[in-house]
Formats: structure tokens, C-alpha cells, sequence
């Protein structure tokens, strides 16, 4: 989430140096929280590059909550348990009948 970063830390900064900002713009500037407890927690808790689309999972870092580092490992596990009995199954001659 890095512009959403960006834009947070940018609040806090006011406007940039090419700016002219008129009075109305500055005192409303002065106004905006920049949130940076929000700004701390998006750094602390998502990967810097997460996946286009929200179905496809992969937003949050391993370790910020239990719960999902156990659904996260029981479908890694499932996945390599497959494959493995795949593998088996493709060494295995098929019986007669």
C-alpha cells in the first residue's frame, strides 16, 4: 500500500514546495490529521506489494493474527499433501482387474 502511505505522510507535510496555496487551502491543510498510528499499522500489518485483487488473498504479513497463520498453513499443508499423494499415485502401477 505504498500510496496510501504516501498521501498519509504527505499530510502531514502540508502543501509541497510548487504549491501556491491561497489562505482557505492552508488553513484547511493545517486541519488534516495525518493519522499516523493508520500510516504505522498499514506499515506493521500489509506487504509492501499486495496482490491487484482482494479475492486472491496475500494482504497481511504472517504473524498479525493467529487465526489467519493457522488457515494460512493448513491450506499450504493441504496443498503440498495433494501433491504428494499425486506423486504417489503416479508411482504406483495400477492393479489388474
Amino acid at each position: 500500500m505504498p500510496p496510501l502511505r504516501a498521501a498519509l505522510a504527505a499530510l502531514g507535510a502540508g502543501p509541497g514546495p510548487a504549491v501556491e496555496s491561497p489562505a482557505l487551502l492552508a488553513e484547511l491543510g493545517a486541519d488534516l490529521d495525518p493519522l499516523p498510528e493508520l500510516a504505522a499499522r498499514i506499515d506493521r500489518e500489509l506487504v509492501p506489494a499486495p496482490p491487484l485483487g482482494t479475492t486472491e488473498g496475500g494482504l497481511f504479513k504472517d504473524g498479525v493474527h493467529p487465526e489467519l497463520d493457522q488457515i494460512r498453513a493448513g491450506a499450504k499443508d493441504g496443498k503440498l499433501w495433494i501433491a504428494g499423494s499425486r506423486a504417489r499415485s503416479a508411482r504406483v502401477p495400477a492393479s489388474p482387474t
